[in-house]
């Protein structure tokens, strides 16, 4: 049988477990709280779903930050999306004016991340006009990956619709039928 100095030593063994579990668990949620970071927004014209809060934040590829906040802006037409992004990286974005915030792809999904990337031609211009004043520095958006294959699906698609599909296969057996008659 137990004696009671071994029911308090194992008493004491899973309070001090429990202790460390919780104690890990709030150090490694609040180490957040600690990262010195800038705060950012981007405003899409375009839907965001598969974006979501704590979704990443990268410059060309490497972990900047995060999505802290998705909804919808001021003037009710647009999404914006406020990001931390760390401090570092934010004095390197400082002042480019090729800088445009993408939402991309993770994989096959579903989920998106931010991508901040410097971008050339149409791209610069792509982002939606602002009519309000933000709260926080804006980094301008532009159409994602995404939309541009989509639209250009649609774009191929509707052409491929106008096509008289019906007239060119008459023509084709017409031609055929006199190519066959001048042979023989």
């Amino acid at each position: 049988m137990a004696t009671e100095a071994h029911k308090f030593q194992v008493g004491v063994f899973v309070i001090a477990a429990v202790v460390i579990v919780i104690g890990g668990a709030i150090w490694l949620g609040a180490s957040r709280f600690f990262e010195d970071t800038r705060r950012f927004v981007s405003y899409f014209s375009e839907s965001v779903q598969g974006l979501d809060p704590g979704a990443a934040v990268k410059f060309r590829g490497v972990p900047a930050g995060r999505v802290t906040r998705i909804g919808i802006a001021p003037d009710r037409q647009l999404i914006e999306v406020v990001m931390d992004i760390d401090a570092k990286v934010a004095a390197a974005l400082q002042g480019d004016d090729t800088l445009r915030a993408q939402l991309q792809l993770s994989g096959i999904t579903g989920l998106r991340y931010m991508e901040i990337d410097r971008l050339r031609g149409d791209a610069l211009n792509q982002s939606p006009v602002l009519g309000f004043k933000p709260k926080y520095d804006v980094i301008p958006s532009a159409r994602s990956s995404f939309v541009a294959v989509q639209n250009a699906l649609a774009d191929v698609y509707d052409k491929f619709m106008q096509l008289d599909v019906g007239g060119i296969s008459a023509d084709t057996r017409a031609t055929l039928q006199s190519l066959s008659r001048l042979l023989q």
